[in-house]
Order: structure tokens, then sequence, then C-alpha cells
């Protein structure tokens, strides 16, 4: 019988493997660094616009946007700085955490549960709390099933920008 700790060195070897590959690489590269000023830039932008617009279509179109640019980065960045692998250096890795402070979620609670419940049980549906988060997505044909779900192919790509 395998035991978790046999378990645990073994994929701990595997991955040290895995990246001593030149081509996989342990951190983010210079692209997330670009997702990072665009979807800042468009959060500024629309936040600008909130501010200084009179136009109430106006206000509200730049109000979605300014969601979703706070929405990708706290799931990009926020993410990868979770995980640590944002950069080698700590204090980026701490700032990228701050993006889910912008968003108004605690860095320390999102992270603590997505690494604990998560990572340690991906995909189980009683026991991964990012399972069955959200009525728009359907993970598993026995989730209760909603007219909107038959478009998720269409609409889900965008929620995972």
């Amino acid at each position: 019988m395998v035991t978790s700790t046999t378990f645990e060195l073994k994929l701990k070897n595997r991955l040290s493997s895995y990246f001593l590959d030149d081509s996989q690489k342990r951190y983010a590269d210079r692209r997330i660094l670009l997702k990072a000023l665009v979807f800042i830039f468009i959060l500024l932008i629309s936040y600008t616009i909130v501010l200084f617009s009179n136009s109430p279509f106006l206000i509200i179109i730049a109000y979605v946007f300014f969601g979703l640019s706070n929405l990708c980065l706290a799931i990009n960045i926020g993410h990868e700085a979770i995980h640590n692998t944002l950069s080698k250096k700590r204090w980026i890795n701490s700032l990228g955490k701050l993006s889910f402070a912008l968003a108004g979620v605690s860095s320390a609670i999102w992270g603590t549960k997505h690494l604990t419940s998560h990572h340690n049980h991906t995909n189980v549906p009683e026991l991964d709390c990012d399972f069955q988060q959200s009525k728009l997505i359907r993970l598993e044909s026995n989730f209760p099933k909603s007219r909107l779900h038959k478009y998720q192919p269409y609409y889900i790509p965008f929620l995972y920008l």
C-alpha cells in the first residue's frame, strides 16, 4: 500500500523532473505582466469614466468593464501569487495578492481555502470548494441543469479570461 508520504515524495520528485526541462518554467513569464497591465489599464479607464462621465449608459458599461477587469486581475494575478509562482521574488507575490483586496476578497482566506480544499480534493464535488461555486457553470452531469447551461460552451471562455 502506498502511503501519502510515499505518494507525496514521488509526486514531488516527478514535479522536480518536470521543471528541470528548460521549456518548463516554475514561475510566470512576461506574458502575465502584459495581461496584468491590460487589466489594470481597463480598470483605470473604466473607473475614470465612472467618476467623470455624465452619461448613465456609459457609466453602466464602465462598471461592467471595471468589475470584469477587477475579477480577471484577481483570478489571473492573485491566483499565481497565492501559489507563489508569479515571481521568484516574495514581494512581487505579495503585491500580486493585493489584487484580491482590490476585488474585496481576503487573499489569506481565499488562499487557504483554495490550497487546502481545492488542491487536496480537486474536482471531488463534496470536498472541493471551487467545484460548485457558481450556478453559471455546470461541471458535472448530476448537477442541476438550467436553460442557461446550453450556452455554457460560448460564455465560459470569457469567464476564464
